[in-house]
């Protein structure tokens, strides 16, 4: 009987230490899957602002595209440039203010039509 209970003893101890073992994997693999999903997270946030990025470069492109197009099949004089695109040139440099570029909207307003007229 006393050897029984040794036996069993052993058993206890033995299956203590494989639990504590058990719950320290599931804790490092908790902190793993959290460290995981963070840079997720984060891989998820920059695809959303290289498409937005993106998107504003092909409107910008496209918008160059038309002024170019444009320019290519009708004659066109400064004066005609200056008041046709006016506006989109006014747009871009407050756009660029807005969004903290200063700098940026400066020399878009030196390369604009309306800065030379």
């Amino acid at each position: 009987m006393r050897q029984r209970e040794r036996r069993l003893e052993a058993q206890r101890h033995n299956l203590e230490l494989s639990l504590a073992s058990s719950r320290k994997e599931v804790n490092d693999l908790r902190v793993s899957m959290s460290a995981y999903e963070a840079r997720t997270t984060e891989m998820r946030q920059a695809l959303a602002r290289g498409d937005a990025a993106k998107r504003d470069l092909e409107t910008k492109l496209s918008t160059v595209s038309v002024i170019l197009r444009e320019l290519r099949y009708k004659p066109a004089t400064y004066e005609w440039f200056t008041n046709k695109y006016k506006s989109f040139f006014v747009r871009q440099v407050d756009h660029e203010l807005a969004s903290g570029n200063p700098i940026e909207a400066f020399a878009l307003a030196l390369r604009s039509p309306s800065a030379r007229s």
